[in-house]
């Protein structure tokens, strides 16, 4: 019996070591995943607004929509335009479990004078 206890608590050591490793790299690969999908659309998105799109815009921040179905795949969270005199600023913005934003992607190009 004692040997078959020593042998479980083995087992359970050389599982445990494996498994905890293991869901720490797939808690990772889903944030490194959504932060790509998030990059490419802010990517897309600011080349659009760089080729002109961007004047059609007021100064200041605003709600930005993005019509593309990989947005569907982002966790909860809102992409923020702002605009201003020199430059125009895009972001997603992650919400938390509490309810705070975190920015995640942001990219940002100057207007030409």
């Amino acid at each position: 019996m004692a040997e078959l206890y020593a042998a479980l608590a083995i087992f359970s050591m050389l599982v445990l070591t494996v498994a905890v490793p293991l869901a720490m790299d797939q808690s990772m690969v889903r944030k490194m995943t959504t932060r790509a999908v998030a990059m490419e659309i802010v990517d897309g998105e600011i080349e659009l607004l760089a080729a002109g799109i961007g004047r059609n815009y007021k100064e200041g921040e605003q709600d930005y929509v993005v019509a593309c179905d990989s947005a569907k795949s982002l966790p909860p969270g809102r992409f923020v335009l702002r605009v201003d005199a020199r430059s125009v600023r895009l972001e997603w913005r992650e919400k938390t479990h509490d309810g705070r934003e975190i920015v995640r992607v942001e990219r940002e190009f100057r207007r030409q004078p």
